[in-house]
């Protein structure tokens, strides 16, 4: 009885221990694959009502972001079930890039920089060996020198977090995008 009682007692701390260390594991299962990104064009409409006469467009210059996220790793990281914990994607502008940028006031998501309306694409689950697509527009504040923005566009981390359903967020990986 006392025998296995202590063996019942082991599995349960290895299992506490393997699943603490398990978010520590998808760091180095992450890939970054398939970057692009152009400057662009990007209509602001001042209502979502389509049968709205009184609709005023405003063209702003944007960044256009399109990556890929590769799991190199044998599990399934983050899941659709709404109970679960979620991959959560943001890019993260340094100084260089976040001064071309209008700033995040109205937006609740955790990046830095102000996005368009409908305009990100968050697929919240890798399954292993598979990749998950990324789409991602910020807005650029009124700045001339659009060659000088291409330059800087790279000088951001891509942020993938595991979310549980409280909220609770932990950072699992950072992709420098522009290393210099």
């Amino acid at each position: 009885m006392k025998k296995s009682f202590i063996i019942i007692i082991m599995v349960l701390l290895l299992a506490a221990c393997t699943s603490q260390d398990s978010h520590k594991s998808y760091k180095s299962v992450i890939e970054l694959d398939d970057l692009k990104f152009e400057v662009e064009d990007y209509e602001i409409r001042s209502s979502n009502n389509p049968d709205d006469k009184n609709v005023q467009v405003f063209v702003k210059k944007a960044i256009h972001y399109q990556f890929s996220l590769l799991n190199t790793g044998i599990e399934k990281i983050g899941s659709d079930n709404i109970d679960d914990e979620k991959l959560e994607v943001y890019i993260e502008a340094h100084e260089n890039l976040l001064d071309f940028m209008e700033p995040n006031l109205f937006e609740t998501n955790k990046s830095n920089m102000r996005s368009g309306s409908g305009s990100g694409s968050q697929q919240t689950y890798l399954n292993p060996n598979e990749k998950g697509e990324y789409f991602f527009t910020y807005i650029i504040a009124d700045i001339k020198d659009l060659e000088l923005i291409k330059e800087n566009a790279l000088d951001a981390d891509i942020v993938v977090l595991l979310t549980n359903s409280s909220g609770i967020s932990e950072e699992i990986k950072r992709i420098t995008l522009n290393k210099k």
